[in-house]
């Protein structure tokens, strides 16, 4: 099995690279079984894939920034590269890491139709709005950091939406590093939990909350908080743009009178979550 790992979000991609280490590379063994290189020639490129690993552990190519999966290039060099991975042995395990890959190029569409062990992963950079995506994101990394713990539960659904909208989705390191210190105490992950424990945007929303419900004076005292912080950037708009349209589209709701599950899908979020959005109006 081989990996082209890509996206701009360099957090994410090079956390899948250690966790792939982790998985496949025997203890102890990465100085004769883990070999890194950018941009390597196709000559390079052939004799590093086609050098079988050492011992009984998989043998992990890490190539950084393979110019041939961004640029177009001549056929030759597109079979060359196709040939070369064709015939790696057994136990070698090829991994490209770049920002960018073009999905346009003959090597990348015959690496998809002839290399059916080729893994294509992209790491997208999470929109400020998608917290969705992110919220998923963290359920799946809080299940690697769990490990073999199954006495705490796996956070999911509403609770990893509250914890990603707590923090943000700007920067993913900061979703994983609040992921392993919540689980360090040892409980479930709750919306309580995360109202008491995450404190980096915590301001925010009571901030933008105030505001929505029009408690001007309260308002200000959190935005004096948030600059104080040093807390004031784009990501505070973006979540301000968030919370107010699903301020204002609960309100529609309301005076409409929709039931829980037209006003959870107007809103964008689970019924669960419907039942914490009524708490705080």
């Amino acid at each position: 099995m081989h990996f082209i790992l890509h996206g701009k979000d360099n957090f994410r991609r090079q956390l899948k690279l250690k966790l792939l280490k982790e998985k496949y590379l025997e203890p102890g063994m990465e100085g004769f079984n883990f070999n890194q290189t950018i941009n390597p020639t196709l000559m390079d490129l052939t004799n590093l894939v086609q050098t079988p690993a050492w011992g009984s552990s998989t043998k992990i190519i890490h190539i950084k920034n393979f110019k041939f999966l961004e640029n177009k290039s001549e056929d030759s060099d597109v079979d060359a590269v196709i040939q070369a991975l064709s015939q790696t042995p057994d136990k070698v395990m090829v991994i490209f890491d770049s920002d960018k890959v073009n999905g346009t190029i003959k090597l990348v569409k015959q690496l998809k139709t002839k290399l059916p062990s080729m893994v294509f992963e992209e790491f997208k950079e999470f929109s400020p709005w998608d917290t969705k995506a992110a919220a998923l994101w963290a359920s799946e990394m809080h299940q690697t950091i769990l490990g073999d713990d199954t006495n705490i539960p796996v956070i999911r659904g509403m609770e990893a939406e509250h914890l990603v909208e707590h923090i943000g989705t700007e920067d993913s390191s900061k979703i994983y590093s609040e992921l392993k210190r919540l689980s360090t105490l040892g409980k479930a992950i709750t919306i309580e939990l995360i109202n008491e424990e995450c404190r980096s945007r915590h301001d925010s929303f009571k901030f933008i909350n105030e505001l929505a419900w029009g408690n001007i004076n309260k308002a200000n005292n959190e935005l004096e908080k948030i600059i104080n912080n040093k807390e004031a950037h784009l990501g505070l708009v973006a979540l301000m743009e968030t919370m107010l349209s699903r301020h204002l589209k609960f309100k529609l709701s309301e005076a409409e009178r929709y039931n829980p599950s037209e006003q959870a899908n107007l809103l964008g979020i689970t019924p669960g979550r419907l039942h914490f959005q009524r708490q705080e109006a």
